[in-house]
């Protein structure tokens, strides 16, 4: 039995500092919002699974998170949504 192999295509994982660049975040709101199910979750880059094994996030879901958070934005009493409208 064969099992399909995923489609890794532009997907990059990158590390908490640059998560915490790019979203301005501190390392514990991140966790926070990880265990509220309000930010995208880990994945573990290494063989461990003791607590200080190496973690990643995929770029596209933290890209994706970033976009979702400009697009519900309000600007003068408006989301963006209805500015455009």
């Amino acid at each position: 039995m064969t099992t399909a192999t995923p489609d890794l295509t532009g997907k990059t994982i990158i590390r908490l500092p640059e998560v915490m660049k790019k979203t301005g975040l501190s390392r514990a709101t991140i966790y926070r919002r990880m265990a509220a199910g309000t930010f995208p979750k880990s994945i573990s880059i290494g063989d461990s699974e003791a607590r200080q094994a190496p973690v990643g996030w995929l770029l596209d879901e933290i890209e994706a998170w970033i976009a979702q958070r400009i697009n519900g934005r309000t600007v003068a009493g408006h989301t963006d949504q209805s500015a455009a409208a």
